[in-house]
């Protein structure tokens, strides 16, 4: 009876609730929208969203190819290019645990974004780029590289690793391709850039960073630069972090300060682990800030060294101190304040630029 009485309360309240609710209904009529009509739009936005992203992975390549060829010889590692990407749906999957989670990410919406198929197709040809002045184009359907035969499917993707791996874009090289059902082959004469891969990342964040081996950059970061001139900053300061060893470095002082601590714990009678962490992230800590700065001054050189005009490019700290006023006086964090940051990159830029005027190379000073 109890249980009887309580199933009555809990109906009336629903009830009551359903009223309640039916009383704060929109009143208006509105269109219907079918599940059909929805799924055609849905189509619709996915490949426009597929369109954007090419349309802002091209310029970021771009900006970032023109740093990687005027900066080539600064690289600890560097190689020819003819700045093309190409792949099919297979091509891309069995490196994917060999990447970071970023650049496996990356993978994943190219393939879904730019249509990958059972063809390895051109998917992008960066402005300027050696493929470019060669007549490439998107949707090319790869035939052959070289004396590389490159086919179909999964077997296409031997044929591409086989000519990643060998000297085939050392020399001048033709590429066979079909378009609209005809096939041609052009001359493709390779550049030297760094060796430098770049993902970028659908994420809102402003960001970017490196890893000793790669370049990050976020979608959040392209929306707020202004000018290409500030991108190709922002770019060439990632850069510098991997060509002046930064990253190693940082984790060279965490192991050091990781045994010290150790050390000092084992003095101390501890045996837990809490003085060796503490010790590790002293030594990240170290030199951190003085290497956020130079990755700025040898940032400004770089993007100099490729054209861009980075006389007014330090304002971009001044909007990023904006976006993030707690920044402007920063003290004892991992990167120096926007204030320092600015009075760094526009020193710098005034460098470059009597640099320029006395028509020297630009190569950041070194300490003696």
């Amino acid at each position: 009876m109890k249980v009887y009485a309580s199933m009555i309360r809990v109906t009336v309240v629903i009830g009551l609730a359903a009223a309640l609710l039916t009383g704060c209904a929109p009143k208006t009529v509105r269109p219907e929208v079918s599940a059909a009509e929805a799924q055609i739009e849905a189509e619709v936005q996915r490949e426009f969203a597929g369109e954007l992203y090419r349309k802002r992975s091209l310029r970021v390549n771009e900006v970032y190819r023109r740093l990687l060829v005027a900066n080539a010889e600064f690289c600890q590692v560097s190689e020819s290019s003819i700045g093309v990407s190409m792949f099919n749906v297979h091509s891309l999957k069995p490196t994917w645990l060999e990447w970071t989670q970023e650049k496996a990410l990356v993978a994943q919406e190219a393939i879904e974004f730019y249509g990958a198929d059972e063809f390895v197709r051109i998917m992008e040809v960066i402005p300027g780029s050696p493929a470019a002045s060669a007549g490439l184009e998107l949707g090319d359907i790869v035939t052959q590289i070289g004396d590389v035969e490159i086919g179909v499917g999964k077997s296409a993707r031997e044929a591409l690793k086989k000519v990643g791996e060998s000297d085939v874009l050392d020399n001048t090289i033709e590429i066979s391709f079909v378009r609209n059902g005809e096939q041609y082959t052009v001359r493709v004469v390779p550049e030297l850039t760094c060796q430098m891969p770049l993902a970028l990342l659908r994420q809102d964040a402003l960001n970017a960073f490196a890893d000793g081996t790669n370049v990050y950059f976020t979608m959040g970061m392209l929306r707020f630069v202004e000018n290409d001139d500030e991108l190709a900053l922002i770019l060439s300061h990632e850069m510098a972090h991997n060509i002046r060893g930064h990253i190693e470095s940082q984790q060279t002082n965490m192991l050091i300060g990781g045994l010290i601590g150790a050390v000092i714990g084992g003095l101390a009678g501890s045996s837990d682990t809490t003085f060796s962490d503490i010790g590790q992230e002293a030594g990240a800590l170290a030199f951190s800030q003085e290497f956020e700065s130079e990755a700025d001054y040898v940032g400004v050189y770089l993007a100099g060294r490729a054209g861009y005009d980075v006389s007014q490019a330090a304002y971009l700290w001044r909007r990023l101190g904006a976006e993030n006023p707690r920044s402007i006086h920063l003290e004892g964090t991992t990167h120096p304040s926007t204030t320092v940051r600015f009075k760094i990159v526009q020193k710098a830029g005034e460098e470059v630029a009597q640099i320029q005027d006395r028509g020297l190379p630009l190569i950041p000073e070194e300490q003696e």
